[in-house]
């Protein structure tokens, strides 16, 4: 670890353990105390917080640091396009001691508020490190994920993130936005995939958190915490990442199911099964080869009898439990349905429209999912969802009248406290970051030690 390392894990000791209670002289060098190290970083950052400069000279700094074509004024804020790593340091150093506040972007293309420096990633997308035969690669953050998939596809590998979105999103992004797709199941998340990370700190400090390997336990795990954090803790700037081969064979098999509860009768009897699906998305108001009625889509891959036999025995349970019809989608035309299923999630939005996030228990997501559609029809609301239905994430996508959009959003928090606002009018304006969760004091104290000045929105 270098300097700054210790000095972010010291910080994120005090977080947990301020008095020093559990375990001392545990873990850190005795040499140098958790509390030294957090102490040292905190006056570190207090002195390097500086005073507004005016909007004229801060441009002008920036430009010379990066280009002028790369720094356009918005208003009372500014957008940055940093080339690399060190320029990214430096733009947010600059920031930093300019007062201004930072807002990480892939693309830069939001609306800029006053005091705010947007900085954009969109030009850091190169391969840094590639070990196809272990399984890992080293990138820039602002590298895009069907750019990545084009490189891992020369090696006969894949990272199993689906999105619509995979011309534009950044990897920078899906990490910042912890993004998930329909084989959560079978994989897992980005959560964990992702080895390790660059971290830029508000006084334009690197730190290096994890690293390209696949077994990695020194230190605290703190790629976890950067996972969905937003851009509020540190500027991502490279990305370890966990891959996988690309399977023999794969298919989908489309079940319609004619209404909601014959579907989730249908996944209790998968659940008590050996089968190992890659996939159990539940779809409702999503036009797909079989209508757009209560449907369930169900992906399995590996050998091909692998395969054949989780269809065959797929297409038993649905059958047992009386199912409208069912189809096998293979090649293009799974993949074609795998980009309208994923538009929900990750598709762009027409105008009056929220895509909300519900989280709850896999057992309790049937009862989520019956109430989020009462409250759609009370507040007079177009319902589509989907979901992946094993894990118990759904993302729901409601339009309608504009003035019912948060009404909506509030009915489902005072049952289901995990849902969050994705994209739509007011994202995050009601309710930050670090004020959510189960345990809110918490996750304040870790904003507050690591960016003590709120230097991240």
């Amino acid at each position: 670890f270098s300097p700054a390392d210790m000095e972010l894990q010291g910080a994120i000791y005090t977080v947990f353990n301020q008095g020093d209670h559990f375990n001392p002289a545990k873990l850190f060098p005795l040499a140098t105390p958790p509390a030294t190290l957090g102490a040292r970083r905190h006056e570190r950052l207090l002195a390097a917080r500086g005073a507004p400069v005016p909007l004229g000279v801060h441009q002008a700094t920036l430009a010379a640091l990066v280009g002028a074509a790369s720094v356009t004024s918005d208003g009372a804020g500014l957008r940055v396009s940093p080339a690399h790593a060190e320029e990214l340091a430096a733009v947010v150093a600059h920031c930093y001691r300019a007062g201004y506040a930072i807002e990480a972007t892939s693309h830069g293309t939001s609306p800029v508020a006053e005091g705010v420096v947007q900085i954009a990633t969109r030009r850091m997308t190169r391969v840094l490190t590639y070990e196809p035969d272990d399984l890992t690669i080293t990138v820039e953050a602002g590298m895009r994920l069907a750019d990545l998939q084009a490189v891992l596809a020369e090696h006969g590998q894949i990272l199993p993130l689906d999105r619509a979105d995979s011309a534009e999103v950044t990897i920078g992004s899906l990490v910042a936005t912890a993004a998930d797709g329909p084989r959560r199941l079978g994989y897992g998340t980005l959560r964990d995939w992702t080895l390790g990370l660059t971290l830029v700190e508000a006084d334009g400090t690197i730190v290096r958190l994890g690293a390209q390997v696949v077994k990695n336990v020194t230190g605290y795990n703190l790629t976890r915490l950067l996972v969905g954090s937003r851009g509020t803790l540190g500027l991502i700037s490279t990305v370890s990442l966990r891959l996988f081969p690309r399977p023999p064979a794969s298919a989908t098999l489309a079940i319609a199911c004619g209404e909601r509860e014959r579907a989730f009768a249908i996944l209790d009897d998968l659940a008590a099964r050996r089968l190992q699906p890659v996939s159990t998305e539940y779809c409702e108001g999503v036009e797909g080869p079989l209508g757009s009625g209560p449907t369930l889509y169900i992906g399995a891959e590996g050998r091909s009898a692998t395969v054949a036999r989780h269809l065959a025995e797929l297409r038993d349970l649905a059958a047992h439990r009386g199912a409208l019809t069912t189809l096998e989608l293979e090649a293009t035309a799974e993949q074609e349905l795998w980009q309208r299923v994923t538009a929900i999630a990750s598709g762009p939005l027409p105008v009056a429209t929220l895509r909300l996030q519900l989280v709850a228990l896999p057992a309790e997501l049937q009862t989520a999912l019956v109430q989020a559609a009462i409250a759609a029809t009370t507040h007079g609301l177009n319902l589509a969802l989907s979901a992946r239905a094993l894990s118990g994430v759904a993302y729901l996508v409601v339009h309608g009248p504009i003035e019912e959009l948060v009404p909506f959003q509030r009915t489902l928090e005072q049952r289901w406290p995990h849902v969050e606002l994705r994209a739509g009018p007011g994202l995050r304006a009601e309710h930050p970051l670090w004020e959510q969760g189960t345990a809110p004091e918490l996750t304040r104290a870790l904003k507050e030690t690591i960016d003590p000045c709120h230097a991240f929105v």
